[in-house]
């Protein structure tokens, strides 16, 4: 790293526990290190409490969850230094990025804004990333406040209630104070902190949920700033060891980020104060341990034991010993070491007859390779462990010279017709890609393609390859439709024939008997009806196509009379249909429906899909419309139009009185001078809906099993009839 700090002190001291694991393979913690190049996995806050450094994170108001520009800024100048560190000063500036990253992020500005900013990471701990590395860095603007208004920079490990977490080196809070070491000055007022890694043991935690905060603050009078940078890395807590059974030399490495490092045989004896151990002349089983201590203060021991490592360079190839050139082979590795699948290996395939020649190949575990040439390969397998010890296996492949394998075929077949194709030259065949195998040397294809086969003898196999192509058209032609059902003057005519064919195309007709009829592409005086045409070319090669001859005067479906109704007045009222497709007029016709018959209101002939009824009395209407064209086609719509436009609410005449009339259930009769014999009700089109005997002056119908609507009430009376008109609610 770019100008590490060697020492440090905290305002606070962190805990010292020891730990001892085993090495284990590494993993990674989605953008914790900001490799992204944003946020991505981390929560961003933001806080504008007034006196934000007098207190802790938890004590603040925290809001949002997204970056805030220019106060959750990504760092990506690795040339760059921070222009509040004495820029322009040798070895007094402060790097962006630190080395060894491409990126790094800032928490908080330089602007004076009474705020608070935080970056949260939520992860959860297993054996791959149990040891968590902190690299961060603090610049400030010293206010010259009392401690509790300064710009303040803290990194806490915490639970999801924000409470800390009993681990070591949980916290980390320091407190804008220009007497404090560890932090360089620079403009009277500005000091900072150098790149500092800390590290932080989290295998306690495994299978919990800890949270990693950054929080920055500006000084609580809002004159003065307080920012920091931040890179996160998690890692195995244990020793990386490196060594291969017999070798003379075993290499230990510990975990990179503390400033010293303290090694330890299994006696307790000090033997190195290096980052990575050489143990000359190793055993099998025995123990060492390093001490570690951050800029922080932090420490961490952890142990490790030399181990034998098992390499088990296993893999599989789909060939014999024996191949066909110009063949190939699937290679795919079943390499373990101690157990575990592995990555790491290379494959080497070298020509060891005939002009030798050597490929590599990279760690894909599963490839295909194409022989380049006939005579002896050897596949060579080699399997390499973290230590960088190796193992191999190999095998030995012969790839046999060709032999003349054709096949005979067409170039040419017709589309959906079985054709026979041939091989020779060889013992045995494998066809790829025809429809079925009809014997080992023949199969059958029905369309256009690229056809193989693979021939074998004794002395070797070859593949040869034919393509066939399809012989597949097209016609295009021009009808003329009948008009009406009793017409015969349909035309079709074949125009043109497009695609691949052999000239010259016959065209024969289904209903003209096939190949008995003579070609034709013209027929003319067509009954409506379908024909089947079949063309055929000059090699056989055929299509049918179905045409139809429809009447082209379609009528539509003509629908509802839209228009009101019920009216409650007279006067002029318009009344519409849908427009009907093939239409080429309307017949309106409508009659009114009195008590003495029907009689004629209108009948009329017009193009239009409206008309205009004049209601001038009370009585019913009954309204008609038919669409037509020139076969005489129709349809037929009707719709009732009731006028209650006379009818009193109370009474119809000196001698007989209805009421309540419009009513929705009971209707009370009245006659005045006449016995009343017999009560019968009738609809628009004359139908007894109710009928009642009686012989009173004053009765009451229950009108509620009829329908809403105009209905005539008929009373018969001593020596009359009566007739009125009554409205159902």
């Amino acid at each position: 790293m770019k100008k590490l700090i060697n020492t440090c002190q905290t305002i606070v001291l962190l805990i010292v526990i020891v730990v001892n694991v085993q090495a284990q393979s590494g993993s990674d913690c989605p953008n914790l290190d900001f490799s992204l190049g944003n946020f991505t996995n981390w929560v961003c806050k933001t806080s504008n409490s007034q006196y934000a450094a007098s207190t802790a994170y938890n004590d603040l108001t925290w809001t949002g969850s997204v970056a805030v520009n220019g106060r959750h800024t990504i760092m990506t100048d690795i040339y760059g230094y921070d222009s509040n560190t004495c820029n322009g000063s040798p070895n007094q500036e402060l790097a962006l990025v630190p080395d060894g990253f491409t990126q790094s992020a800032r928490v908080g500005n330089k602007q004076n804004q009474y705020g608070a900013d935080a970056i949260v990471y939520s992860m959860t701990v297993d054996t791959n990333n149990a040891l968590l590395l902190l690299h961060f860095a603090i610049v400030f603007n010293d206010a010259a406040h009392q401690p509790a208004k300064q710009p303040t920079f803290e990194i806490r490990i915490q639970d999801s209630n924000n409470n800390l977490l009993n681990i070591s080196c949980n916290r980390y809070f320091a407190i804008c104070d220009p007497n404090v070491p560890g932090f360089n000055h620079c403009y009277a007022e500005l000091i900072w902190r150098d790149w500092t890694s800390v590290g932080i043991n989290l295998f306690d935690l495994i299978g919990q949920t800890v949270n990693i905060v950054v929080a920055t603050a500006d000084c609580g009078q809002g004159g003065h700033f307080g920012y920091g940078y931040v890179i996160g890395e998690c890692r195995p807590l244990g020793i990386q060891f490196h060594y291969c059974e017999g070798a003379s030399v075993a290499r230990l490495e510990a975990p990179e980020g503390f400033v010293s490092y303290v090694w330890r045989d299994s006696n307790g004896l000090i033997i190195d104060n290096t980052q990575k151990l050489s143990i000359p002349n190793p055993q099998l089983g025995a123990t060492y341990s390093v001490t570690m201590q951050s800029a922080t203060g932090c420490i961490l021991v952890l142990e490790a034991t030399i181990q034998k490592s098992t390499i088990n360079p296993d893999f599989t190839c789909d060939a014999r010993s024996h191949v066909c050139y110009p063949s190939e082979v699937t290679l795919t590795s079943h390499a373990t070491v101690d157990g575990m699948k592995v990555e790491t290996f290379d494959w080497t395939i070298s020509k060891i007859s005939g002009v030798p020649q050597t490929e590599y190949y990279g760690t894909d575990s599963t490839f295909t390779y194409i022989f380049k040439d006939s005579g002896y390969y050897k596949i060579l397998f080699t399997v390499y462990n973290e230590s960088g010890c190796s193992d191999t296996s190999s095998v030995i492949v012969y790839a046999h010279p060709p032999i003349d394998v054709k096949i005979n075929a067409p170039s040419l077949i017709c589309k959906n017709t079985e054709t026979e194709i041939t091989a020779s030259g060889a013992d045995t065949y494998e066809w790829i890609g025809v429809k079925r195998v009809q014997s080992d040397s023949s199969a059958i294809v029905d369309k256009g393609g690229v056809y193989m086969v693979k021939g074998t003898n004794v002395l070797g196999c070859a593949f040869d390859t034919v393509e066939i192509a399809d012989l597949e058209f097209a016609i295009h032609y021009t009808k003329e439709d009948n008009r009406c059902m009793v017409d015969t003057n349909g035309t079709i005519s074949i125009t043109q024939v497009v695609g691949d064919y052999v000239y010259p195309v016959h065209h024969y007709w289904e209903d003209l008997g096939f190949m008995n009829g003579a070609s034709l592409s013209v027929r003319e005086h067509l009954p409506t009806d379908t024909f089947v045409v079949y063309s055929i070319d000059a090699i056989g090669c055929f299509r049918y196509d179905t045409i139809p001859i429809k009447e082209e005067l379609f009528l539509g479906n003509i629908g509802l009379i839209q228009g009101e109704s019920f009216v409650q007045q007279t006067g002029n009222y318009t009344y519409t249909v849908d427009s009907v497709e093939g239409a080429e007029g309307y017949r309106w016709w409508a009659k009114a429906l009195t008590s003495n018959g029907d009689v004629r209101l209108l009948d009329t002939r017009t193009p239009y899909n409206r008309i205009l009824v004049s209601i001038r009395d009370a009585n019913s209407i009954q309204l008609h419309v038919v669409a037509f064209n020139a076969c005489d086609t129709s349809d037929t719509s009707s719709l009732f139009i009731q006028n209650a436009s006379r009818i009193s609410e109370r009474t119809a005449s000196d001698d007989l009185i209805l009421f309540p009339n419009p009513t929705s259930d009971q209707l009370t009769i009245q006659c005045n001078k006449a016995v009343m014999e017999e009560i019968t009700v009738v609809d628009l089109v004359g139908k007894v809906v109710l009928k009642q005997s009686i012989r009173a002056k004053e009765c009451i119908l229950d009108l509620r099993p009829l329908h809403k609507g105009l209905y005539f009430i008929r009373i018969q009376c001593d020596d009359a009839l009566l007739t009125e008109k009554i409205i159902k609610k």
